[in-house]
């Protein structure tokens, strides 16, 4: 899955070669021939990055980091704008997916929800990866957020972007236009989020900061 426009590809696992002179009309001949790596079960942006610079020599990229591939950024605290008692913003620090942040239970929430995180100013912040509930039934999901971000060198909180998660039941992550040099805090701005009962809820099971490596 493309990281940004979140469309699925993938390549074909049967086997092309050239038709010999004479079958031109029995089939199409392959314009390019790709070198694949059967032993791997999918692939990547990486990957299909590579196939472009096969087909094109002149074609020049530079790898993109995956959510596996990066350093994991401690954050130093968090804090949330409104929260459920015994489910605030720490529990989608844990490292646990079993235990969701998520926003008061029995009250109409408005937005924007603020997720908050301070870091040291130490390090640099590349993309996070967002984990929405694993529950079957899940509530809060992630619709519009607007990311800000301030730093050691700009203290002041400026906005970076307006990104979509689409309400998505699958983990996604955003990759900032530039990467976050020195962050001191981080804040996420839930705008719009999947509720059930109209409840405005908002909730995550976890979100990890990363940079490469």
């Amino acid at each position: 899955m493309l990281p940004e426009s979140q469309i699925s590809f993938s390549c074909s696992y049967k086997y092309a070669k050239t038709l010999p002179n004479g079958s031109e009309d029995k089939g199409v001949q392959p314009n390019y021939s790709l070198k694949l790596d059967y032993s791997k079960s999918h692939y990547d942006l990486n990957d299909l990055l590579g196939f472009l610079a096969q087909i094109d020599t002149s074609f020049k990229y530079e790898p993109e980091i995956s959510p596996q591939e990066g350093v994991k950024i401690a954050v130093k605290s968090a804090s949330a704008s409104c929260f459920q008692e015994g489910e605030n913003i720490d529990k989608a620090l844990d490292g646990n997916l079993n235990t969701p942040y998520h926003s008061p239970w029995n009250e109409k929430i408005n937005y924007p929800v603020i997720l908050t995180f301070d870091f040291d100013g130490l390090s640099q912040i590349d993309y996070f990866k967002y984990y929405p509930p694993i529950d079957k039934l899940a509530n809060g999901l992630f619709g519009e957020v607007e990311i800000w971000a301030s730093t050691q060198t700009d203290t002041v909180l400026k906005k970076i972007d307006l990104y979509d998660f689409y309400q998505s039941t699958d983990p996604g992550y955003y990759r900032f236009p530039q990467p976050v040099k020195e962050p001191l805090k981080i804040e996420l701005r839930i705008l719009s989020s999947m509720s059930w009962m109209g409840e405005n809820h908002v909730s995550c099971a976890e979100i990890a900061f990363y940079g490469k490596p």
